[in-house]
């Protein structure tokens, strides 16, 4: 199973899609599609792994803005992986494996688990959290329905949405 080292999320509006271009760490790359009907049941189960890692405090919405806003503050940009080269494949499923410190996304282009190629990465908290800051601006940017993005994902004056990879 490939894995990829970084890759960099858009919206792309002639497909109505999120595209991940991923690169690998051998740098071959691949562009990942997901639609938005399968980013919708991705992310919550996403946020929610974030939640179960927060601190158990009386104040954890507050702690999570304060996470989220560190995270999107330290986000540096990069050069964008090329999202011409390499195949080009529509996701199907998204297996997850939850850890401790971190969780491994295991994108699948067929719904069968040992059918097909995937294409895996592990991210860590702050990592996901900045990858989640990219979707969410994309979301906003594609006029999708924001309802399942809780209000701590948001971004603050201080930090307004960029183009980050």
């Amino acid at each position: 199973m490939p894995v990829l080292q970084r890759f960099t999320t858009a919206w792309v509006a002639t497909e109505d899609r999120l595209r991940l271009a991923g690169e690998g760490v051998d740098g071959a790359t691949v562009c990942l599609w997901l639609t938005r009907r399968l980013a919708d049941r991705l992310l919550p189960l996403l946020l929610d792994w974030l939640d179960g890692n927060a601190e158990g405090d009386a104040h954890a919405s507050l702690m999570q803005e304060f996470a989220q806003e560190a995270a999107r503050g330290a986000l540096t940009p990069q050069e964008a992986v090329p999202a011409d080269a390499g195949e080009n494949v529509l996701v199907q499923a998204v297996d997850l494996t939850k850890g401790t410190h971190a969780i491994r996304l295991a994108f699948r282009a067929s719904e069968a688990p040992l059918d097909g190629p995937s294409w895996e990465f592990a991210l860590e908290q702050q990592p996901l959290r900045q990858w989640l800051a990219i979707v969410h601006d994309q979301y906003r940017k594609a006029d999708w329905p924001m309802d399942l993005w809780p209000a701590w994902i948001a971004p603050t004056a201080a930090h307004p949405a960029a183009a980050l990879h």
